[in-house]
């Protein structure tokens, strides 16, 4: 057998892969696939297929729980009618994804890619453009995640962790001044609350919250956590 007919062999064992990606990826209800369509997809990918045998992977998928539709209006065709999602669940994902605070614009953009590759490539075209947030907000998200991610590491090392709060106190001529304080403290859960992330603390004998968005220079200690007994006790409905 020359290297044509073998490659060409080996790539029919990848025929029901590629019929899937084609429904998946090009398919919704608003748009199909006739079988001419499927057929030229199939030579393109340097697979031989017939009507029947099409016919027969349809069936194959349909029976693993794809929920494909044969159109018989115009346009006629076959399309996959549900995703993982629908449209509106998507939508609802990548809005949520995009102004969320916490999530730098990078992160953004890849966590909105993957979202795209769970639906139709029509489907994927409506996503862009819906929801736009400023570089200055998303610059403020890349030290917030940062510090987040570090709280994060501690808490699953079971570490203490050190930084700096900065606050804001009254002076005696009733004029606000910064006060920048240095903490050791014992991590126990991050909350989110009127979009403001809160970390809840055991420190100097007693569960305390500081404000993620005023903490810097936060850095895992070598110390372990103290503190279980109190955040067992802890009214969790106050966070």
């Amino acid at each position: 057998m020359d290297g044509y007919k073998m490659a060409r062999s080996k790539n029919q064992k990848l025929k029901l892969i590629y019929l899937m990606e084609l429904l998946w990826k090009q398919t919704d209800e608003e748009h199909v696939v006739s079988m001419q369509q499927i057929l030229a997809y199939m030579e393109s990918k340097n697979i031989h297929a017939e009507r029947k045998s099409i016919y027969d992977d349809l069936e194959v998928l349909r029976s693993i729980g794809w929920d494909i539709q044969n159109r018989r209006e115009h346009p006629a065709g076959y399309y996959l009618k549900n995703h993982l999602f629908s449209q509106q669940d998507i939508h609802a994902l990548v809005n949520t994804i995009k102004s969320s605070r916490l999530l730098t614009a990078r992160k953004s953009k890849e966590m909105t890619e993957i979202i795209k590759r769970l639906c139709s490539q029509w489907e994927a075209e409506t996503l862009d453009g819906k929801i736009y947030v400023t570089d200055r907000i998303k610059a403020m998200n890349e030290s917030l995640s940062l510090n987040i991610e570090v709280i994060h590491k501690a808490i699953t090392r079971n570490r203490e962790i050190s930084f700096r709060y900065t606050g804001w106190e009254k002076a005696e001529d009733g004029n606000l001044q910064k006060i920048v304080d240095a903490h050791y403290a014992s991590p126990w859960a991050i909350t989110l609350t009127d979009e403001d992330y809160y970390l809840t603390v055991y420190e100097d004998g007693r569960i305390r919250q500081y404000l993620i968005g005023q903490m810097n220079y936060i850095r895992m200690t070598a110390r372990m956590r103290k503190g279980q007994e109190a955040w067992k006790e802890f009214d969790h409905d106050r966070r």
